[in-house]
């Protein structure tokens, strides 16, 4: 798929390990809620292994994530990704249920049944987990799930309407399985799990997956109420060597997961892991990574738990805030450097935008919990002369989506404030090409106004673009709000943008008007730079909405 994301795992482990011991020195052990928080307990599965736990009562779990070998594995273009996510929940009783979903769509490493054509695999399952037993240090539980496959050769992910019927399949996979976890102590837990997974012999005319018994044990360890690190190893047996997913002759039939887990918040945790499984669904965590048997696979998952209707500021943070002043909006993105900061909880922003070289856009924030933000955009850039990317004629209207999760805040009592943001997308008629965003940015506070630094990476097809930026805003009156942002962009020209902004008091509107040498205020357009500067206008509005 044209979607960078072989940086995907490098960049989220990069965020979260690396800044996890110097993050986790400003945020005391305790959280500010009277109950214990979602990813405080070993959780009932990581990616690539599953523990005889369930998760906490009364709780709906989300999930999306992707993996993908390294650019080595394919000459130096994008690598093999897999993208999946699923729903689980947990009532008051001795069990939960959920749906997944896992999607892969590229050309595989070697042949497969004799031939090199792409690989379309489509995969969504049911799955329920029953807890057996449950002391205070042993558990079991029995998994079951349940997973129709689309199976396709030949024909990208958008064009299976054209495919022959010889050329596609579909078939239905199930998996029993018993895993069962044992508390060493107070940070090490023991795992075993055996089970096994039914798939088809066949698909497509040629050889299929196969049935495999399975049996798996694994370690995990909390370093840190935030911080867990497990690695398991899965031994699987079966009939024959024929299946697609089965390693070279002579090789060892097993499956591995290294890895680890970091809260972001109380309420959402990101799993990055090593692994040669396929995905972290309940089959696919049983299946090799057929497309490229013999490359690792580097993934990342971000789960969330949402605290609940009606909790809105009242959700666990790490530390409590401390707010002189509440105002009508905590946004404070300037125009093509996103601000640290994420809205209050349980409300939406929107912000559309019009430029008049071109440029326009529709980009909606929701925050659901403290610190943590969804955001989605619709954005059409300005591809004049001098814009370092695709003409005009071949990009069209682009969707992303991604999430900002702050991991400092003034308010916090931290000494500056600290956010990341990622987001994915591509446009939408062909000649599609997909892009992805990475972003780090601090800011400081003082009584003029707000200084922030911003480095952003943006990267699609085989290319990347890269910069570092500055954003100075100052409050010229109690309404009024004067910007200005420049950033170097490496091997290319600068970005700049000026501008003012008009928030009503006590109004839920605000509006900016603005110049700048960008082709768009989002994403890799805020990256890029035309040869022409165009004057845009934006229209703010920002109220309370309470979902989950």
């Amino acid at each position: 798929m044209s979607i960078a994301a072989k940086k995907l795992a490098y960049w989220l482990r990069l965020m979260t390990f690396a800044l996890a011991g110097s993050v986790a020195q400003f945020h005391p052990s305790a959280v500010t809620a009277q109950e214990r928080w979602p990813f405080a307990s070993l959780p009932e599965s990581f990616v690539g292994m599953t523990t005889g736990t369930l998760q906490p009562d009364n709780t709906y779990l989300s999930y999306i994530g992707s993996a993908q070998t390294s650019a080595a594995s394919t000459d130096g273009s994008t690598g093999r990704q897999v993208y999946f996510g699923g729903l689980r929940y947990r009532g008051e009783g001795p069990w939960q249920i959920g749906a997944s979903i896992a999607v892969f769509d590229d050309v595989p490493a070697a042949e497969i049944n004799g031939s090199l054509d792409s690989v379309t695999y489509v995969g969504s399952g049911f799955e329920l987990k029953y807890q057996l037993y449950e002391t205070t240090g042993l558990s079991a539980a029995l998994l079951m799930g349940v997973e129709t496959a689309y199976f396709s050769r030949g024909f990208g992910l958008t064009s299976q309407s054209s495919a022959a019927s010889d050329s596609k399949d579909r078939f239905t996979a199930s998996t029993l399985s018993l895993p069962v976890t044992y508390q060493i102590n107070d940070q090490i837990w023991a795992t075993a799990e055996v089970g096994y997974t039914h798939a088809a012999a066949t698909v497509v005319g040629g050889a299929g997956f196969g049935g495999r018994a399975f049996t798996s044990t694994g370690l995990a360890y909390q370093m840190s109420e935030r911080l867990f690190t497990y690695g398991a190893v899965k031994a699987l047996g079966r009939p024959g060597d024929s299946a697609i997913d089965a390693p070279e002759q002579g090789s060892k039939d097993y499956l591995y997961t290294i890895g680890g887990q970091f809260a972001l918040t109380p309420q959402s945790a990101l799993n990055v892991y090593i692994t040669n499984a396929f995905s972290p669904t309940p089959i696919g965590d049983d299946f090799g990574f057929f497309p490229d048997k013999n490359a690792p696979v580097f993934g990342a998952r971000l789960a969330y738990i949402p605290s609940g209707l009606g909790v809105g500021e009242g959700a666990a943070t790490f530390r409590t805030a401390s707010r002189s002043q509440e105002l009508n909006t905590r946004y404070a993105d300037g125009f093509t450097i996103k601000a640290p900061h994420t809205l209050a909880s349980d409300r939406v922003h929107t912000r559309l935008s019009y430029g008049w070289g071109g440029q326009s856009a529709l980009s909606l924030f929701y925050t659901t919990e403290p610190d943590f933000q969804f955001e989605f955009t619709v954005a059409d850039y300005a591809l004049a002369s001098g814009s370092d990317f695709r003409s005009e004629a071949q990009e069209d209207l682009r969707f992303e989506v991604g999430g900002r999760w702050q991991a400092m805040d003034e308010a916090y009592g931290q000494p500056f404030n600290l956010g990341f943001d990622i987001s994915a997308g591509r446009d939408f008629k062909k000649p599609s090409i997909g892009a992805l965003f990475v972003a780090a940015t601090a800011s400081k506070t003082f009584d003029w106004g707000e200084a922030t630094v911003n480095a952003r990476r943006g990267i699609y097809a085989s290319e990347a673009i890269s910069g570092v930026g500055l954003s100075l805003s100052h409050g010229l009156s109690d309404g009024i709000t004067a910007i200005g942002e420049y950033t170097a962009v490496l091997d290319d020209r600068p970005v700049w943008a000026l501008g003012l902004r008009h928030s009503a008091p006590n109004l839920p509107f605000a509006i900016d008007l603005y110049t700048t040498n960008a082709a768009g205020l989002n994403g890799i357009g805020s990256l890029l730079s035309n040869d022409r500067p165009q004057v845009g206008i934006a229209l703010h509005w920002e109220g309370g909405i309470d979902l989950l």
